[in-house]
């Protein structure tokens, strides 16, 4: 497995300071967080920058730009019901969501993170799964265009591996595997292990975030059950990447992120040794498994 950290956790950072902390302290990728071309907030925004410069900085650093983390979802019902689908911008996301693929395509990240997200009020929730599917199917035949897999994230209405699971069986597409959050499945009642297993060959990213309550903590100072997740992972001998989270962006009052993420690089080694990976696939082995190819193939 390989171990990257999402630039939540810097969100001051210039790219090249991205990818020099991460040379530096031998991640072998990130996650770059985008909210798109119209703002400001990260000063690594991949979407404000020439993605010529982005590819650049990887390769002179030695750091895969492993995903493109959006906040792209997909359950809003169109309105007016009928109407609604032939008036111009009526699905705003979607149009986005072609516009974020082309651009991870252009940095060749293989990667493009995305949610389902709530069922409204009131509505079933079969009627939800349907629309996030519809959408999802409709937007696979552009990735699979542009080699990048979609990684679904468990969250809202979606929280739960099954649920995520339920919407990849529907798809049905190599270019669509899952990006599983294992404190938000653990906040709602998933066994790690078992949500490991069911989702399989269709992970190709896993969060990593430990939480004391509702206060984010240092990895391995929490309540969430990471340790039994990535050693469950590293006796599978998952080709996958795992991803450091640290919601420095989203709590700016927490720990300047350099020692953090670095004592959580230690820790997650600590872990994956510890399980005794099988087949030397483990974080830092050196092998490149992230070209951009479907996500049933391990991407």
């Amino acid at each position: 497995m390989k171990i990257a950290f999402s630039t939540v956790a810097c969100p001051d950072w210039t790219l090249e300071r991205v990818m020099s902390f991460a040379d530096d302290a031998e991640y072998q990728g990130v996650e770059l967080r985008t909210f798109g071309w119209s703002c400001t907030d990260f000063a690594c925004d991949p979407a404000l920058t020439d993605s010529t410069k982005v590819r650049r900085l990887a390769i002179e650093s030695g750091t895969h730009v492993m995903c493109l983390g959006t906040s792209l979802r997909f359950d809003a019902p169109v309105w007016p019901p009928v109407m609604g689908r032939a008036m111009p911008g009526h699905d705003r996301n979607l149009e986005d969501a072609k516009r974020f693929i082309a651009l991870a395509n252009d940095m060749e990240c293989p990667h493009l993170r995305v949610f389902g997200f709530d069922s409204p009020k009131g509505e079933k929730r079969s009627r939800t799964v349907a629309r996030v599917v519809e959408r999802l199917q409709e937007l696979l035949a552009v990735a699979s265009k542009h080699r990048v897999t979609l990684a679904l994230e468990n969250g809202g209405a979606f929280s739960h591996a099954a649920q995520v699971a339920e919407v990849l069986d529907e798809c049905d597409s190599p270019w669509l595997g899952a990006a599983y959050n294992i404190t938000v499945g653990a906040r709602d009642g998933d066994h790690v292990e078992e949500a490991i297993d069911l989702l399989g060959e269709r992970l190709v990213t896993v969060k990593l975030k430990d939480m004391q309550g509702t206060q984010p903590v240092e990895i391995g100072h929490g309540e969430m059950p990471l340790e039994r997740g990535v050693k469950h992972l590293a006796r599978l001998d998952y080709p996958g990447w795992l991803v450091v989270e640290w919601m420095k962006h989203w709590r700016p009052e927490l720990a300047e992120p350099e020692g953090v993420l670095r004592r959580a690089l230690e820790t997650v080694e600590t872990w994956v040794l510890e399980a005794g990976c099988g087949s030397g696939a483990c974080c830092n082995s050196g092998a490149s498994t992230d070209a951009a190819a479907p996500a049933a193939a391990g991407a």
